[in-house]
């Protein structure tokens, strides 16, 4: 019985949250312990859990990274995909940073594979500049 109501005061009606549903079932229902059960039949929702966004604090404390203090020390990297296709046929750019120079490498490339990551690792950064003590 109390699972019906779930599916009539949760998931019929948009997946709200557990304050919202629980605010619902009040109007209609009344059983021991209705907000514990309802704040976990909502953390334990499925569908929940892939569409909305997390609302709690991330694990752990974000760590300041070292002032680096020659160029290519510090290198990081991030992927711009589903840009517009080129005529060699690549969608996205794979872009490195040096953190000391705040240079930056852009190479365009067809996949997000691990073979291009690294392909573009070795001919940007280490064959030019050598290796850098950290990579992000």
């Amino acid at each position: 019985m109390r699972q019906q109501t779930f599916l009539a005061c949760h998931d019929d009606v948009g997946h709200m949250d557990a304050k919202k549903t629980l605010y619902k079932l009040q109007q209609r229902y009344w059983w021991p312990k209705m907000r514990k059960y309802c704040k976990t039949y909502v953390r334990s929702c499925h569908k929940c859990q892939i569409v909305n966004r997390r609302t709690a604090n991330a694990y752990g404390f974000l760590q300041l990274l070292p002032i680096p203090t020659t160029p290519w020390e510090i290198v990081s990297s991030d992927h711009v995909i589903c840009l517009p296709l080129t005529k060699a046929g690549n969608t996205n750019m794979f872009v490195q940073i040096d953190h000391a120079t705040r240079y930056v490498i852009a190479t365009p490339s067809a996949s997000l594979a691990t073979s291009t990551v690294t392909d573009a690792l070795y001919r940007n950064i280490i064959l030019r500049y050598g290796p850098p003590s950290m990579y992000i």
